[in-house]
């Protein structure tokens, strides 16, 4: 997550520091953009070729395989003799790879989703592919309206040190980690998952997931999973979906920055984590 722009939060959120993170912790980060067609349409090989190929030229890396892809939909259906599940076919779709995975596009008839693992700043690994791509979709398939733009980062941060869950405080907020400053049963608590829902404005939310992981070597780590959304209804316009990407962008960077400690921020940036700075 990155500030390039002199875009603010959304929902009075504060600003965030700018500064990009050399000791990144993020795992992935995913943008979803939901759509609907006047009539229903398939989305062609030619029409995954186009956004291949404007994804080549617009990051200059290769996008080296197309697949076809298809959603499943898992009904549960209720009849005297009790529940049944039905698994069904759903729409489908193209998938738009790199040759290692790292970088993807799944574009269906009712929706596209770009993600990538080797994020480094906002307009290079997501903004500009996202309109470049929803340009190619926009002259193939002319979609009428946009349903919902989400973006979602997930972050892993892990340390070899972090042997308990307290170490973990001077790290992540009080406010974050919740149950493990109760005085009461805080040195109880061996695992926390929690989810909280944000009303950020009339039309965007946002659900944050977090929680304590173990790691394979024996330390003690901590997921968040930020997700935020803007589920109005509005024509569908290329131009309009990148200045929302941008908007939900800076949201999520501020959220992020809201969870952990300035000197652990700082440490992420690629400053020294100082002594002292965790409890043990």
């Amino acid at each position: 997550m990155d500030n390039e722009f002199d875009d603010v939060p959304l929902g009075g959120l504060p600003s965030a520091d700018p500064t990009l993170l050399r000791n990144a912790p993020l795992e992935v980060a995913i943008v979803d953009v939901r759509f609907a067609l006047d009539e229903p349409t398939l989305i062609s090989s030619q029409t995954a070729t186009a956004i291949r190929d404007r994804l080549n030229a617009v990051t200059g890396v290769e996008f080296a395989h197309i697949k076809p892809a298809q959603q499943r939909l898992v009904q549960i259906e209720l009849d005297p003799s009790g529940s049944q599940l039905s698994n069904k076919e759903g729409s489908r779709g193209w998938q738009i790879l790199t040759a290692d995975g790292s970088q993807g596009v799944t574009v269906m008839p009712d929706n596209l989703i770009m993600q990538t693992s080797t994020y480094t700043r906002w307009s290079d690994s997501l903004g500009s592919p996202l309109l470049s791509a929803l340009e190619v979709l926009a002259e193939a398939v002319g979609p009428a309206l946009q349903t919902r733009v989400g973006l979602r980062y997930i972050d892993h941060f892990q340390d070899s040190t972090a042997r308990a869950l307290t170490d973990w405080i001077g790290r992540v907020r009080p406010e974050i980690l919740g149950p493990l400053h109760s005085d009461t049963f805080g040195g109880m608590v061996r695992g926390t998952q929690q989810q909280l829902e944000l009303v950020v404005d009339a039309n965007h939310r946002s659900i944050l997931r977090h929680g304590f992981t173990a790691e394979e070597d024996g330390s003690t780590g901590y997921l968040l999973d930020i997700d935020v959304f803007n589920e109005a209804t509005v024509p569908f316009d290329p131009e309009r979906i990148g200045r929302s990407a941008v908007k939900l962008n800076r949201t999520a960077l501020s959220l992020f920055q809201a969870c952990v400690e300035p000197t652990y921020l700082r440490s992420l940036q690629g400053d020294a984590f100082p002594e002292g700075s965790v409890k043990s």
